[in-house]
C-alpha cells in the first residue's frame, strides 16, 4: 500500500514529539510525613559570616592545619568589620592579635574559643574566617606577541619587567631554581613571606609566619614546601628567565622583573583549609612594601573559590578594590569549572518550591552554598530520592527560612542497607551585602557513596525572588536527569571568588595553543584537554558576576604552558610525563613541565602588564582595560566581543605597547596622579582627571596643525572629551587654564567592542 508522503511526514513529526513528551519524566510525590532525624539545632551568633559559622561548628574535628597556634593557643586568622565610628583602639582589650588594617576592615587572630567573646564588643559588626580556596611558555609568548616587545620590534626600546615588582600569591615555590636569578647568576626574588612558617621572624605589622629577605636567607630556605610546584610553574610563567640560552622558549614575560613571594598559611597539599583572610594580609604585604622601595607593582593569584555570592561585595573583594591604584595592578584565574554544572539559578515568583539533585561523583564532603535576592528570603531542605524506582528514600519536611539564623543537623538514612549521612544547614545572619544565604553540607557517616539511583534533593521554597547557588566542592554538580520537575544546573557563573568578581581585578581566561608535546624522554603527549588551536579552552570558567558583569576581562594562553616546577617535589623526575626539558649544574636538576589551567593564563597577562608598567609606571586599572578594549585580538573564536567566554579577547602585548609607546606626552613627560588623561589610546571618550580649572582645549595633528576646538563635558574632578567622530591617528590635546597649559599625544583608533 502506498503512503502519501506529507502523511508519512506527520506521522514521523508525531512520534518525535511523543518521545520528546513522554521521555520526560517527573518526581513522584513527596511523602508528608517525615522520616528524617533532626539530630541537633541551635541559633548562629548574628555577627558570624557564615563560612564562620560553618567553622566553629566544626572545630572539634576541624584539621589542625586550619589554625595558627603560637604559646600553645589555637587561632585562625579573621577579618573584621568594624562599625563606623571605631578603630582599631576600640577592640585593643579584646585577647587578639591584630595584623593589618584598612579604614574600618582589620584581619586579626582570634583564639578559636575565643569567638563568642570577641563578637560582644560594641565595636564589631561582622567576623569573618574568609572562604577556603584552591589552586586552580614556549609558545605562550608568540601567541601574545610578547617576543617583539622583548626585543623592542617597531617600538622605542626593549622590555623585559626591568624596575617592576612582581608579586605572587601562591604555594609550591622553589627558591633555588635558577630560572629566578638575571643574567650574572644573581637572585631576582627580594623577599619571601611563608604565612605557615613560624620559625623565624614575622613580617613587620604581622603576627604570624616568617619573612626571608635577601639572597642567602632566601637561598638558604630552598622551598616552602616539597610537596607541590604550582607557584613555581605561575612564577615561571610571569617573571622566569627559563634556562638561560639564546631565544630560550622557555623563557617567562617580565624576566628582569624584581620577584616577591608570599606562601599562604596551609602547605601546598591541604589547599583546602586556606582561608581568603591570610590573602587580604598578602596583598597589603606586596602593595606596602612596593611603595616602601617606589616601583611599580603587579600581583598575580591564580586561586579560586566558589564559596561567596560572586557579586564582588565579599571582604576580600573590597580590599582588592581599594589597594589598585596608580601603579598597582591585580590579576587573578577565572577558574577551571567552565564545563562543570557547579552553578544553578532560579526565578520565583508565586510562592513555589524547586527541586535540585546534587550529584557528587567523588564520595567526599558535598557543599552547597545559596545565596538569595537582596533584602528576601527563601526556605531550603533536603532529602534523598531514588531514579531507578522513582521513588523518595528519606525525606525531610521542615524547611528553614534564612530569616531565622540558626544552626541545624539532621540525619538521613538508606533503610535498604542502613546507610546514614548528616545535613548540616548553616543559616547566618544577613551578610554585608544584605542577601540572604544558606550553606548546606552533606557528610557522610558510615558509607562514603549512595545506592545505585540514589541522588541527593535540594529543596527551595520562596516568592518574588531570585537564587543563585554554586557546589562548592569538586566532583559535584547540578544535574536534572531528564526529569521536568527538577531543575537543571548550568555553566554560566562558574567565574571563581578571588580571582573573578572584584570590580578591579583583572581576571583571566585561557585558550589553547597546542594540543600535544615532546616529554623530555622523546615521548609524544596529547594535552589533558583536547581542543582546537586558538579556541577557548574547555575548562576556562565563564561569566557574568552576578551583578552582571562582563568577566573574564581578557584571555590568555593557559592550554597547555611550559614552565617551572619545584625540584624538591619528587613528582617531576627526568621520567614524568609532563616534564620536558632540565637546568643543571653538574650536581643538582632542574626541571621545566607542562601544565594547563587559568593558574597558567593568568601569569601571562601579569607579565604583559609588568611589561607596560616598566614603560608606563603609572598605569592603573582603568587604563589597563582600556588597552584591552583598544588592541584585544578578535577574531572567529572569540566572536563578537565584549562576551562572558573571551571578555574583550585575546592579549596583544605588542600592539599595546605599541600604543602606550605612543600615548606618552610631546615632552615625554608622564602623567601623574594630579593629572591623567585616560584611556589613551581610545576609541570614544577620553577624560581629563584634574584638580586644576581649564578653559580651552583644542586637538592638533602631528605636523601642528589645529583639527578643532573641542567642547568638554565637566566631570567629577576633571572633563569628558567625545573624540567619537575624530579619524583615527596620532594627535596632540592641549588645554590651558589661567595659570597651567599641558599637551599631552593621544591616540584615536578604530578599535570597537
Amino acid at each position: 500500500m502506498k503512503t502519501h508522503p506529507l502523511k508519512a511526514l506527520f506521522v514521523l513529526f508525531f512520534i518525535i514529539i511523543t518521545c520528546n513528551v513522554f521521555g520526560q519524566k517527573t518526581l513522584s510525590k513527596k511523602p508528608s510525613v517525615q522520616s528524617s532525624k533532626i539530630s541537633n539545632s541551635k541559633s548562629t551568633n548574628s555577627k558570624f559570616s557564615g563560612t564562620t559559622a560553618l567553622f566553629l561548628n566544626e572545630k572539634n574535628t576541624a584539621s589542625k592545619t586550619s589554625q595558627i597556634t603560637k604559646n600553645g593557643v589555637d587561632y585562625i586568622n579573621t577579618a573584621i568589620l568594624l562599625n563606623e565610628g571605631c578603630s582599631i583602639d576600640d577592640i585593643s582589650n579584646l585577647p587578639i592579635l591584630t595584623n593589618t588594617g584598612n579604614k574600618n576592615l582589620i584581619t586579626a587572630l582570634i583564639p578559636v574559643n575565643s569567638f563568642e567573646l570577641v563578637s560582644d564588643n560594641d565595636c564589631i559588626k561582622y567576623l569573618d574566617i574568609g572562604v577556603p580556596f584552591k589552586t586552580l611558555l614556549d609558545e605562550a609568548r608568540y601567541y601574545t606577541n610578547t617576543d617583539e616587545v622583548h626585543q623592542g620590534l617597531g617600538l622605542n626600546s626593549r622590555y623585559d619587567g626591568s624596575g617592576v615588582i612582581v608579586g605572587i600569591i601562591d604555594g609550591g615555590f622553589d627558591f633555588t631554581h635558577p630560572t629566578f636569578k638575571d643574567s650574572n647568576g644573581d637572585l631576582r626574588i627580594s623577599k619571601v613571606w611563608i604565612q605557615g612558617d613560624d620559625s623565624g621572624t614575622n613580617p613587620n605589622g604581622y603576627n604570624y609566619g616568617t619573612e626571608y629577605a635577601g639572597e642567602t636567607q632566601i637561598l638558604t630556605k630552598q622551598t616552602d614546601t616539597n610537596t607541590g610546584s604550582h607557584g613555581t610553574h605561575v612564577t615561571g610563567i610571569a617573571a622566569g628567565i627559563g634556562t638561560g640560552g639564546s631565544g630560550d622558549e622557555f623563557k617567562g614575560i617580565a624576566y628582569n622583573s624584581e620577584i616577591v613571594l608570599v606562601s599562604y598559611t596551609i602547605p601546598f597539599e591541604q589547599s583546602i583549609s586556606n582561608r581568603s583572610t591570610n590573602l587580604i594580609d598578602a596583598l597589603n604585604y606586596l602593595v606596602n612594601y612596593s611603595k616602601s622601595v617606589n616601583k611599580p607593582l603587579v600581583i598575580n593569584m591564580s586561586l579560586g573559590s566558589h564559596y561567596g555570592s560572586h557579586d564582588g561585595t565579599s571582604l576580600l573583594d573590597q580590599e582588592i578594590d581599594s589597594l589598585v591604584d596608580d601603579g598597582i595592578i591585580i590579576v587573578g584565574s577565572a577558574g577551571n569549572e567552565g564545563s562543570k554544572k557547579l552553578h544553578m539559578t532560579s526565578s520565583f515568583n508565586t510562592e513555589e518550591t524547586k527541586y535540585y539533585f546534587i550529584e557528587n561523583n567523588q564520595n567526599l564532603a558535598a557543599i552547597v552554598d545559596i545565596w538569595g535576592a537582596t533584602n528576601t528570603n527563601f526556605d531550603v531542605s533536603f532529602s534523598i530520592y531514588n531514579t531507578i524506582n522513582d521513588e523518595w528514600i528519606d525525606v525531610h519536611s521542615n524547611f528553614y527560612n534564612t530569616n531565622n539564623s540558626s544552626n541545624n543537623q539532621l540525619e538521613l538514612n538508606d533503610a535498604i542497607d542502613n546507610d546514614k549521612w548528616t545535613i548540616d544547614y548553616i543559616i547566618p545572619t544577613l551578610e554585608p551585602n544584605l542577601r540572604p544565604r544558606a550553606i548546606v553540607i552533606i557528610n557522610y557517616s558510615n558509607d562514603l557513596s549512595l545506592n545505585d539511583g540514589d541522588i541527593f534533593v535540594l529543596e527551595i521554597k520562596a516568592q518574588n525572588t531570585n537564587v543563585h547557588a554554586w557546589v562548592t566542592t569538586d566532583g559535584s554538580t547540578f544535574e536534572n536527569y531528564g526529569y521536568s520537575t527538577v531543575e537543571d544546573g548550568d555553566t554560566n557563573i562558574t567565574i571563581g571568588e578571588i580571582g573573578g568578581t572584584a570590580n578591579n581585578i583583572i581576571t583571566v581566561g585561557a585558550y589553547t595553543t597546542k594540543n600535544n608535546y615532546t616529554d623530555f624522554q622523546g615521548n609524544n603527549h596529547n594535552i589533558p584537554f583536547l581542543g582546537l588551536v586558538g579556541d577557548i579552552a574547555s575548562f576556562s570558567s565563564k561569566g557574568p558576576t552576578v551583578d552582571g558583569r562582563i568577566k573574564p576581562d581578557i584571555t590568555a594562553p593557559g592550554n597547555v604552558v611550559v614552565s617551572s616546577v619545584n625540584s624538591f617535589d619528587n613528582d617531576f623526575t627526568s621520567t614524568s610525563a609532563e616534564v620536558v626539558a632540565r637546568m643543571t649544574d653538574g650536581f643538582k636538576d632542574w626541571w621545566f613541565a607542562t601544565s594547563q589551567g587559568t593558574s597558567m593564563s593568568a601569569p601571562v597577562v601579569t607579565g604583559i602588564i609588568a611589561l607596560w608598567l616598566e614603560a608606563r609606571p603609572d598605569l592603573d586599572v582603568n587604563d589597563i582595560k582600556a588597552i584591552f578594549d583598544n588592541t584585544a585580538i578578535q577574531d572567529s573564536f572569540t566572536g563578537t566581543i565584549n562576551n562572558n567566554t573571551w571578555g574583550r579577547g585575546k592579549i596583544d602585548a605588542w600592539l599595546s605597547m605599541f600604543l602606550i609607546e605612543q600615548s606618552l606626552t610631546i615632552s615625554d613627560k608622564k602623567p601623574t596622579k594630579e593629572l591623567k588623561v585616560y584611556p589613551n589610546p581610545t576609541n570614544g571618550f577620553i577624560t581629563i582627571k584634574t584638580t586644576h580649572d581649564y578653559s580651552s582645549f583644542e586637538l592638533f595633528n602631528v605636523l601642528g596643525k589645529k583639527i578643532k576646538e573641542l567642547i568638554v563635558t565637566p566631570v567629577n574632578k576633571g572633563y569628558s572629551i567625545n573624540l567619537t567622530n575624530i579619524e583615527p591617528d596620532i594627535y596632540f590635546l592641549s588645554f590651558t587654564g589661567t595659570k597651567k597649559q599641558n599637551t599631552f599625544k593621544v591616540v584615536k583608533t578604530n578599535f570597537t567592542d
